[in-house]
């Protein structure tokens, strides 16, 4: 019941981006990257996208809130629960930082943070979900042999995505440019690589650390070749607006699932690895 419950809640969640991606493509930016404001009665499919994303934020903050109560009532670690409400508080974060999109012309700052938030928010979650699936049988964990250990290079991956995503924020509202963006997206793709293949030769069978590593590795992956090609279509001026929509917007979806992957990636090998060298 309650995995169902969670997905649910995640696919909501993912939609909430997408919608916001949406909206955001559908304000055409202006010089410089700013954005135009909100005027209702220009774009008929942007009033309608902009009251589809409040709606999904409401049935997200509903479950968000189902869900709390439930980690209250029946989850006894602390870690789910906190995460629970580090979620609810980014949520109420977020649709404050819309609705003062809305009301006046989007700032960029706004714009930014908002979006910045929004992945984050999704990551939480999804560790929550791991946290609640979770076998309830404590596994003995098994030996880090990575040099360095996978403990620390999961994090650092995971940090790497989150900077990507705040980069790629930054330069969609016009507060940066993509050159940096760029080259953090070949820095965390040698990264994953670093870390996934080792991982999966070292643990073949493993029923968990396995398919997460794949994972991170083939979302990873099309991340980056759909922000490539976003960013050809650009440059080049080929392409029709749909194209360009659904290459930018299937990127800022495919962040949020990357940041997700990294942080369970993170979580699986901090819960069944441990390092002979307790400082890594």
């Amino acid at each position: 019941m309650m995995f169902r419950y969670m997905a649910i809640l995640l696919l909501c969640a993912l939609s909430l981006i997408v919608l916001g991606a949406l909206v955001t493509r559908e304000v055409q930016p202006l010089p410089g990257g700013f954005n135009a404001p909100l005027v209702s009665t220009v774009q008929p499919t942007l009033i309608w996208l902009e009251q589809a994303h409040v709606f999904m934020t409401w049935v997200v903050g509903g479950l968000t809130l189902g869900l709390i109560g439930w980690l209250q009532w029946r989850v006894r670690r602390p870690w789910p629960r906190s995460l629970g409400l580090a979620a609810l508080l980014i949520l109420g974060l977020e649709g404050w930082l819309g609705m003062q999109g809305v009301r006046s012309s989007l700032s960029p700052a706004i714009g930014f943070f908002h979006a910045s938030l929004a992945p984050v928010l999704f990551s939480i979650l999804v560790a929550i979900a791991a946290g609640v699936i979770a076998q309830k049988e404590r596994i003995q964990p098994l030996k880090d042999p990575g040099r360095p250990s996978f403990r620390s290079l999961t994090v650092a991956v995971s940090v790497l995505t989150l900077l990507q995503v705040v980069l790629g924020a930054a330069y969609r509202h016009g507060l940066l440019g993509v050159l940096t963006h760029i080259l953090n997206a070949l820095v965390i793709t040698l990264t994953v690589l670093v870390v996934s293949i080792p991982l999966i030769r070292a643990f073949p069978g493993h029923p968990s650390l396995r398919p997460a590593a794949l994972g991170l590795a083939v979302v990873t992956a099309v991340q980056v070749s759909l922000g490539f090609g976003t960013f050809i279509v650009l440059l080049i001026g080929a392409g029709s607006s749909t194209t360009l929509s659904f290459l930018s917007v299937a990127h800022g979806a495919t962040g949020a699932i990357t940041l997700a992957a990294s942080l369970l990636l993170t979580i699986l090998v901090w819960q069944n690895l441990c390092s002979s060298n307790p400082k890594t």
